[in-house]
């Protein structure tokens, strides 16, 4: 099963879009099928667990840093000012590759808090 990863990244319009990719991952030497399987590593500064309750939203104007995002429960939904959005559940990752994502959305549906790890890259 491959981990995939929702990207978010300011275009040349100014415009805040998503892509979604699979993390490349790789064997140990031991060549065995039930053996782990590894990404490369990403250096990072520091991370921080968040919580947002039910019904919050959020508008990111600024980010002080590139990150990658966890969800660890409940769900959160990402709109960008063009309207498309992305529903990030228990288990689903993100990024922000860029410290600007202007106009986009974040609010939280259901009925429970969104609770997140986040690890800042930079």
């Amino acid at each position: 099963m491959d981990i995939q990863v929702t990207t978010f990244e300011t275009n040349d319009d100014h415009a805040t879009v998503f892509t979604e990719s699979s993390v490349e991952m790789r064997t140990n030497d031991y060549h065995d099928m039930r053996s782990p399987r590894f990404s490369r590593h990403t250096e990072c500064k520091r991370y921080l667990f968040v919580e947002w309750p039910a019904g919050h939203n959020h508008i990111f104007e600024n980010l002080d840093r590139r990150h990658l995002g966890v969800c660890l429960s409940g769900q959160v939904r990402f709109i960008t000012s063009e309207g498309a959005s992305k529903v990030i559940s228990r288990g689903q990752t993100w990024q922000f590759v860029q410290e600007s994502a202007p106009n986009l959305t974040a609010e939280v549906i259901g009925n429970e808090p969104f609770q997140c790890v986040i690890v800042q890259l930079d």
